[in-house]
């Protein structure tokens, strides 16, 4: 069996070097641990699957599962009359019914690895129809389950295997009405004991989370205590983010289907504040601030990931060398996905890059995985996959001349034990355990005795020989500090955390200075301030992170000068400077960096009224720089920040002024930069999610404007459509618009829109006629209609609209139409005359061979061309110019010929000529 704990480092081995994880430090230390696994080199047609037996009440379609530190498996199980039902309901169209699934605990009591007993945890209904499956995240005596629903912590009190307490921590009940299900797609617990989640981001009601900035569904990062309480929000933008995980070091990363249209995978360092760019695809795209969407490059180019990272999981690292890097294992989501890929991550200027991703084909479709306490891999099959050899059920991946490495069972023995009895000494020396779950355990231990462990806490943190002991008694000491409140005010532990300010380890000072934060010790303002300027750009983010989370005295003028720095230039950097400025700084402070001499101080200041959501953001929607003004007109729309909506609407007043940042030096309207029309846009839409008779009369007006890009003259002309027909998008608050002046306004420009130059706006015009019947507009339309210089589509739709407001009138618009010169508009007066008179041969032929399948426009060809009557040499010589343009449809080029051989007028045989011309087609060639 592949042991992770070292036995997969072997497979490894064939792609990745044995690599360590240590601690950057000014001075060097070597670190001590454990000796290095011995190495063995395997090929990869040595691994295969061994499906695990379970004795009873197998599972019949596992969904997703975990293994806990007792070698139970936990299982989350569909029920399987409702997945036919659901299959069956698919197939036919309709929506799927309620789901039932089980939470089934199986235990292996022999340790002959097959799972004798099992144990039904709990059960539920799902009722939303959309078929996205269960998380669960299993924590010492606590489960976690995610669903469409929302997020449920469950409890088993007297530990006998079956749920006795089940209680909502965020569900479907408590956000706003009308929106869609929360679907948690992830959970995991960060290095200072709080559960991080994934959900759509809405405004959760009474837990008071933030709205996603535009509105729509898009997926966020939550925290909250283990209880529920305290929910925040990290990061936002994502589309649908896939696992969550933390590195040795307390990073946080997730997995996402990324924001292009491609869904190129994304796989990103999360930080605060971040917005990572993805919206609703049938939505406006919004610009998104690189300020707001640094991340690291995850997946460089050349590295071919067709689905994002479903499941991934951090691995023990080896102790040969000296390294940064750290190594995970991940599965690829996607039912035609059958690969499982390791790689590395490496810190890079302040931030992290995959490297080295390897894959190995498992011939068959993983789905969710676990690591065992053994150091085995567990996985299980994806449902419906399309593989004939595999069924649905869970995996073990084998390697038959590895059963029993000694360092797993170790590793085992010790997730197995009651950690409760060993001593102090000996839970902080398995802070060195290469196995990050033994250093966690060990870490909850210490944390359950209480502040009796506090001084052997602090010197583990100065240890400058045992790397992963320190970052653990850190985190130790930043869980008891949220227990205990008088802990951050002792003499003691300023002094501790003083020093490890200045440790010369660059990831001591980082973690310190997050613990500051974490304990509120205003004491630390001189040192925060100096690290502020360390060498180490993570220390500086992770520095003035914290200055701002304790509102320190001065902290915006503190903040500004590291904004300007020369050396704080990276967006990792300037994003984490205007999170602090959001944190510690009043709207009227920050209000005034609108009229600051820098840029990016501007710019950080608008950023941080946005993340406030304050109404003051409007101040920047005048900047000097269009990038700061286009950020600030997106905060107030996106986000939105309705007081605000006014004054950016205004902005169409004075548009002649400001579009001159966005100009290009060509004066074409539609070369103005993808940002000028942006900003256009959110303008516009200002005013259509306002509402009232003055914005509307302002769409009107930018509808016929000539000035402004035919884009933003549609999409004015759209949201006046929905306004008069009573459609109005999620945004238009309806009560605000006022129906029977829209209509009134809209009539007033009838005229000028039909004898506009813009035939896009006399398209839509006769469509609006057309949708609300408006036939007093007939002699306009007929004035079109007879505008010889209008384009023939154009006076198509006129003359299609003049019939269906009165047919029996119809004739002398008719007979126009087919001595036109324009052959599309011959060909749609011969189609409507089929309408007219289904027994009229040469309108019957026509409609076929504009609409019937290939054999039946071959058929037409023929029939047409034997009929003696001159509407004929009117289709064919639209068809003809179809021809010489390359449009005609494979299959009739034979029969076209053979149609237009057959008539005698000159303008066909001109017509038939050049066609046979330019294609070296012989008059004789049948």
């Amino acid at each position: 069996v592949i042991s992770l704990a070292n036995g997969l480092t072997l497979i490894l081995l064939t792609f990745l070097p044995s690599l360590s994880l240590h601690l950057s430090a000014d001075t060097a230390t070597p670190p001590r641990g454990p000796l290095s696994p011995s190495v063995h080199d395997y090929e990869l047609q040595d691994i295969h699957l061994e499906r695990i037996h379970f004795a009873s009440n197998p599972p019949s379609h596992p969904l997703t599962f975990k293994v806990d530190h007792r070698q139970k498996l936990w299982v989350v199980d569909q029920l399987k009359p409702a997945i036919n039902l659901v299959q069956s309901r698919i197939k036919s169209g309709q929506t799927s019914p309620e789901k039932r699934f089980q939470i089934v605990i199986y235990e292996d009591l022999d340790g002959k690895e097959g799972y004798e007993t099992a144990r039904i945890f709990i059960e539920w209904t799902e009722k939303h129809s959309d078929l996205l499956k269960p998380v669960i995240f299993v924590d010492e005596g606590l489960v976690y389950l995610g669903t469409a629903s929302g997020l449920t912590v469950i409890h088993d009190i007297d530990q006998d295997g079956k749920a006795d307490l089940k209680r909502d921590l965020i569900s479907e009940a408590e956000y706003v009405k009308g929106h869609s299900p929360l679907n948690v797609t992830a959970i995991t617990k960060g290095p200072f004991g709080w559960i991080f989640f994934t959900s759509f981001d809405h405004d959760l009601g009474h837990l008071e989370l933030s709205p996603s900035d535009s509105g729509y569904p898009a997926s966020a990062i939550f925290k909250c205590l283990p209880d529920g309480s305290s929910i925040q929000k990290i990061a936002t933008g994502l589309n649908h983010p896939e696992d969550l995980i933390f590195d040795a070091y307390g990073n946080l990363f997730t997995s996402d289907e990324g924001k292009e249209t491609t869904r190129k995978p994304r796989f990103i360092y999360v930080t605060q504040g971040a917005d990572y760019g993805y919206r609703k695809p049938d939505h406006q795209e919004p610009k998104v601030s690189p300020l707001l969407t640094y991340r690291s490059e995850a997946l460089p180019q050349g590295m071919d990931i067709q689905r994002p990272f479903q499941h991934i999981e951090i691995l023990p690292p080896g102790r040969s060398k000296q390294s940064s890097s750290q190594r995970f294992i991940a599965s690829v989501s996607g039912k035609l996905s059958k690969e499982i890929h390791a790689f590395s991550l490496i810190m890079k200027s302040g931030s992290f890059q995959l490297t080295k991703l390897n894959q190995w084909n498992l011939n068959t479709s993983p789905n969710e995985m676990s690591l065992g306490p053994d150091g085995k891999l567990y996985m299980t099959q994806l449902i419906n996959t399309p593989d004939s050899n595999q069924t649905p059920g869970i995996y073990k991946i084998i390697l038959p001349s590895e059963r029993h490495v000694p360092s797993s069972i170790h590793t085992a023995s010790i997730l197995r034990a009651d950690l409760s009895k060993k001593t102090t000494t000996r839970l902080i020396h398995l802070f060195q355990h290469p196995d990050h779950r033994v250093r966690t355990k060990a870490q909850r231990a210490l944390v359950k005795r209480g502040s009796s462990t506090l001084r052997a806490l602090t010197q583990a943190a100065k240890d400058p020989y045992n790397a992963m002991s320190r970052l653990h008694a850190i985190w130790a000491v930043g869980q008891l500090s949220e227990y205990d409140r008088e802990i951050a005010g002792r003499n003691d532990i300023q002094a501790w955390l003083n020093d490890l300010m200045k440790d010369p380890s660059s990831e001591i000072r980082a973690q310190a200075a997050v613990l500051a934060a974490r304990m509120g010790d205003a004491s630390m303002h001189r040192v925060l301030v100096e690290r502020m300027k360390d060498p180490s750009e993570r220390v500086r983010q992770m520095a003035v992170t914290a200055a701002g989370k304790l509102k320190l005295n001065g902290v915006l003028e503190t903040v500004i000068e590291f904004i300007a720095a020369p050396d704080n230039q990276h967006p990792l950097l300037q994003q984490a400077a205007f999170v602090a400025m959001a944190d510690a700084c009043s709207e009227d402070a920050l209000s005034t960096l609108a009229v600051h001499h820098n840029p990016k101080v501007r710019r950080s200041g608008n950023l941080a009224l946005r993340r406030q959501k304050s109404n003051q953001t409007a101040r920047f929607i005048n900047d000097d720089s269009y990038d700061i003004m286009i950020e600030a007109a997106q905060s107030i729309h996106n986000t939105p920040i309705q007081n605000a909506l006014p004054q950016l609407a205004r902005l169409h007043e004075n548009r002649k002024v400001w579009i001159k940042k966005f100009e290009s030096e060509n004066e074409d309207t539609e070369s103005l930069s993808a940002d000028a029309i942006e900003m256009l846009y959110y303008v516009y839409h200002a005013n259509f999610i306002l509402g009232k008779a003055e914005h509307l009369k302002t769409i009107v007006s930018a509808a016929g404007d000539q000035a402004l890009p035919g884009s933003i003259r549609r999409m004015c002309l759209q949201w006046v459509r929905s306004w008069v027909s009573n459609k109005t998008s999620g945004d238009s608050p309806d009560e605000t618009h006022n129906r029977s002046a829209s209509k009134t306004i809209l009539k007033q420009a009838a005229e000028e829109w039909l004898t506009s130059s813009d035939t896009g706006q006399q398209e839509i015009m006769l469509g609006y006629l057309e949708a609300f019947g408006w036939n007093e507009f007939k002699p306009a339309v007929a004035s079109l209609f007879r505008t010889f210089n209008a384009k023939p589509e154009t006076r198509a739709s006129a003359l299609k609209l003049l019939f269906h407001w009165e047919p029996e009138h119809i004739a002398p618009y008719l007979n126009e139409a087919l001595i036109s010169n324009s052959a599309f508009l011959r060909k749609e007066a011969v189609l409507i005359q089929a309408k007219m008179d289904p027994t009229d041969a040469v309108a019957h032929w026509t409609e076929r061979l504009e609409f019937g399948e290939i054999k039946e426009r071959q058929e037409a060809l023929k029939e047409l061309g034997s009929l003696l009557d001159r509407r004929v040499d009117a289709v064919l010589l639209h068809w003809l110019e179809r021809a010489l343009q390359d449009k005609l449809p494979s299959g009739l080029s034979q029969h076209l010929q053979q149609a237009a051989t057959q008539r005698t007028a000159p303008a066909v045989k001109k017509s038939l000529k050049q066609w046979q011309t330019a294609n070296r087609i012989s008059p004789k060639k049948q």
